[in-house]
């Protein structure tokens, strides 16, 4: 009787075991999103050494750039029409553009450095915020 219930013990521990493992496969395969990724405004360009900030854009009658950025590393920008592109490892590539242009990414702003002396800084929620109290 005693080695019948070790044996019984010892399966029903297994069963168990085996149950837990897909719960352990599910958590060590959770998707990290990106903080990148999200909806983004134009807050302002710098050209040539002179800035421009998005309330003289838009009084200038300028449409407002904006971006897209998707988990999965695709995603839109809009200035004078839509382009789709792909982003990561601090690099935006726009389709139909031959160069990828080098991002830096802090505290819910993306500034894109387009050339030397030129880039364009987007603003995502709270960023926007933030520049209309300004």
């Amino acid at each position: 009787m005693k080695n019948n219930w070790k044996k019984y013990a010892a399966i029903a521990f297994g069963l168990g075991m085996m149950a837990a493992l897909p719960a352990c496969g599910s958590i060590s395969e959770t998707k990290k999103v990106p903080e990148e990724a999200g909806s983004y405004e134009l807050l302002e360009m710098t050209s040539e050494g002179a800035t421009y900030d998005r309330q003289l854009i838009q009084a200038a009658g300028m449409d407002v750039y904006t971006m897209e950025l998707d988990e999965d590393g695709t995603g839109t920008i809009t200035i004078d029409g839509t382009s789709d592109l792909t982003w990561g490892d601090g690099k935006i590539r726009v389709e139909g553009e031959e160069d990828a242009f080098p991002y830096e990414y802090k505290d819910n702003i993306i500034t894109i450095t387009v050339e030397e002396g030129n880039s364009l800084k987007f603003g995502k929620d709270d960023a926007l915020s933030s520049a209309a109290a300004e």
